[in-house]
Parts: C-alpha cells; sequence; structure tokens
C-alpha cells in the first residue's frame, strides 16, 4: 500500500520561504549595492562562519531592499530562514555594518500576578487598571530561548507564590525607542529607553554588555 503523506507542517519546511531583517530606520545597509552583490557578501559571510542547517549550508537565493531600509531574504526552506531570523546578530554586521539588528527576545506570559507586589523597583511600568483587580498577567521579554522552555514546563515563585507560566503566541506591537507597546518607533514621541538598562540612550549603544538580561 501506499504510504500516507507526510503531514503539512514537514512539507512547509521544504518550501521556499522568506524573512524580514529589520534594521533601525536611521541606517541604510548594502547602500548603493546591487541585488547580486548583496546576495554574494551575504553568502560569504555565512560561508566564512561555517552555518549549516540540516546538515546542509545555509544560501540567500534573493534579496529585496525595502523602503524601510530593512532586507528581505529569500530562502531555499523554512528552516533557513528561520536560523536566519534567530540568529542575526551573528551574521547581520558582518556582512554589512550599518545592518545593525536587535538580539531575539522570546515573550512569556505569567498569570495571576499579584499588583500589589510587582517588581516596579526593576524599572517595570505598572499603570493600574480602572477594574481594581487584585492581580493580572505580565508579559515578560527574555532573550535565552531554553530558559522560556524551561519556565514554560516548570513553575516559577514569586515572594513564596506559585505563578503560572505559558508562551506568548501573539505579541503585542512595541516600539524599540521607548520600549512602550502600542506603537512602533516611526511614530514614537516619549523620551528614548534603553531595553537594556533603563537609561535615556538608544539601545545599541548602551555600555552594558549585549548578552545580559535587561534589569
Amino acid at each position: 500500500s501506499t504510504p500516507p503523506p507526510p503531514p503539512n507542517q514537514v512539507i512547509n519546511e521544504f518550501k521556499p520561504s522568506q524573512v524580514i531583517i529589520r534594521s533601525n530606520e536611521d541606517r541604510r545597509p548594502f547602500e548603493g549595492a546591487s541585488s547580486k552583490e548583496i546576495v554574494d557578501r551575504i553568502n560569504q559571510t555565512l560561508r566564512q562562519i561555517n552555518v549549516m542547517s540540516a546538515g546542509k549550508k545555509i544560501e540567500v537565493k534573493g534579496v529585496l531592499i525595502l523602503p524601510s531600509g530593512s532586507v528581505k531574504l529569500y530562502t531555499a526552506t523554512r528552516s533557513e530562514a528561520n536560523w536566519l531570523l534567530e540568529n542575526r546578530c551573528q551574521w547581520s554586521m558582518l556582512a554589512d555594518p550599518k545592518l545593525v539588528t536587535s538580539p531575539p527576545v522570546y515573550p512569556i506570559v505569567i498569570d495571576s500576578v499579584l499588583m500589589d507586589q510587582y517588581p516596579t523597583q526593576r524599572k517595570l511600568d505598572y499603570k493600574p487598571t480602572v477594574s481594581g483587580q487584585q492581580n493580572g498577567s505580565v508579559i515578560v521579554n527574555l532573550l535565552d530561548k531554553e530558559l522560556v522552555q524551561q519556565m514554560v514546563k516548570g513553575t516559577v515563585y514569586y515572594e513564596w507564590n506559585c505563578l503560572c507560566v505559558r508562551a506568548c503566541k501573539k505579541t503585542r506591537i512595541q516600539c524599540h525607542q521607548c520600549q512602550e507597546p502600542g506603537h512602533i518607533a516611526a511614530h514614537c514621541k516619549d523620551i528614548i529607553c534603553c531595553k537594556f538598562c533603563g537609561n535615556d540612550h538608544d539601545s545599541q549603544e548602551c555600555p552594558e554588555p549585549k548578552d545580559s538580561p535587561p534589569h
């Protein structure tokens, strides 16, 4: 008998895919370079750092520079596109110093947080709701993917309270300039805020180590 076809999830992994590498709006990476030159520079960078996916070297098949300055990359498979996105900080500035990207964050939702114990001293901006609820949910962005998986599978304790942690599948729009949700940097009129230390300077110019978790 004929074996059943593989599930769509497996099939999609081998379909051509694309990914957008977002850059700061005040920088224009690969300025003046043709599409072929950009593809060659990125692929040369990937070969230099010896990037592999499923036993094969990752290659970019095509590129498109968007009006915002971000770079859209076309790859042969979805797994290659996912690797380029999740590990963009490893190769982006090697391909072009102007292609400055932010490290990926992995959001989680912590439920049943008592609002009177909310850690405002850690520079988290808490704005109480009109409903007067005593507890609520908090979205936390982490830089360590493995830590997120451990927290979702395990249990988190805070102030001797057992809290439920779940993965956040849909993230809210967040401004990378002031770190507030609900708008993007192009429409931001608020004071700039570093996502690493909370001070009033650009996150890319933060003197603290980029691999350290936010305060």
